[in-house]
């Protein structure tokens, strides 16, 4: 799994609505709902949301359920916190912590529990504008209307009085890379997503179905739980640089910093 891929999705959204002013789109009725989107995302500047997350691996028969949480503050900052069911030893079910990820706009700083792993995920250079748009989706970094109808397929092929249902397809092989489908249910009275289909090239699937989101939230979104956690000592640690030469999603070891 791409980590920018899902964090960008949930947390960048916002970004990728603001950006997708209407115009050229063909289709009158999506470019109405994508102006009500971009009308509803302009005084935003920090989002919180909650989820829950059902993953579908073409490796294993049963479907994974997970819980979370997102935050995002302008302009590419963003946290999510995974959970997943468990039955501890007394027989009672408890939610256990199973992934964090911290966006600081320049690394994604993932820390996996079951595998006591930490990865820093370092995004292109901000100054290499480009080869940062092309790489870590657009979703994190915004990307002009016009970019938006060259490289995806927008679609409304669904709509009841309440929802509308929005396909987002790659046209480049490069955005292939990290994902195959978004489908994105998008609620008609607030513009505000309700739900988010996630496909990657191998087949996997992910649905986030956002139970709870906040625009402006109070309290405020906390500066403190956008800070990159410090791993335990007996954790392995990893650097994989987010560019075009390493999209295989190979790690490379990091020497461990003094603490």
């Amino acid at each position: 799994m791409c980590p920018t891929t899902h964090l960008a999705v949930l947390c960048g959204l916002v970004l990728f609505s603001q950006s997708s002013a209407p115009g050229g789109l063909g289709d009158p009725r999506l470019e109405q709902l994508l102006q009500g989107w971009e009308a509803r995302m302009r005084t935003m500047t920090s989002l919180r949301c909650e989820f829950r997350r059902r993953v579908r691996q073409q490796a294993y028969p049963d479907d994974i359920e997970e819980y979370g949480r997102a935050v995002y503050v302008r302009p590419n900052r963003g946290r999510m916190d995974l959970y997943r069911r468990v039955r501890d030893a007394k027989g009672r079910d408890r939610l256990q912590r199973s992934e964090i990820y911290i966006c600081d706009g320049n690394i994604i700083h993932q820390y996996i529990f079951e595998t006591k792993e930490y990865i820093r995920h370092i995004l292109p250079s901000k100054a290499d504008g480009e080869e940062a748009a092309r790489t870590a989706l657009p979703f994190l970094f915004g990307i002009s209307a016009r970019e938006i109808r060259q490289r995806f397929h927008l679609k409304l092929y669904k709509e009841t009085d309440d929802y509308a249902w929005v396909q987002i397809l790659p046209k480049y092989e490069e955005d292939k890379q990290d994902f195959s489908e978004v489908k994105l249910v998008l609620s008609k009275k607030t513009y505000l997503p309700r739900a988010v289909l996630i496909k990657e090239p191998i087949g996997d699937q992910y649905l986030y179905d956002i139970t709870s989101l906040e625009i402006n939230p109070t309290p405020p979104v906390s500066q403190r739980d956008l800070q990159p956690l410090r791993p335990p000592r007996d954790w392995q640690v990893y650097v994989s640089r987010m560019d075009r030469s390493r999209r295989s999603g190979a790690r490379m070891p990091t020497t461990r910093q003094p603490r």
